[in-house]
């Protein structure tokens, strides 16, 4: 959503959303090293209790072997699209899986 907050990480309900994935355990736990790296940037301190939060409480996925994206051909646009506005967890799946290869 256009109006999406930081804080609203938050209020992502990230066991559900990790369940409902569909993509690959590498994706997963791509996006929840990226989201430590964007946060410790952001904040500047990799030990906040906001960050720390956030990390804790997005499990780990396990993986086993190479499944691949699965967005070939697909646009961020075209992904975008499948994204519901009220569905903050949504947007950054859509987001994560537009990976530059």
């Amino acid at each position: 959503p256009s109006d999406a907050r930081v804080a609203d990480l938050e209020r992502i309900k990230w066991n559900e959303l990790k369940q409902s994935w569909g993509k690959s355990a590498a994706d997963w736990n791509h996006v929840r090293r990226a989201l430590s790296a964007f946060l410790t940037v952001l904040i500047g301190d990799k030990f906040s209790p906001f960050r720390r939060r956030i990390i804790q409480a997005i499990p780990t996925a396990n993986e086993v072997g190479s499944v691949g994206s699965g967005n070939s051909g697909r646009s961020f646009p075209e992904i975008l699209a499948g994204a519901e506005e009220d569905d903050p967890g949504g947007w950054l799946r859509a987001s994560w899986v537009c990976r530059v290869r």
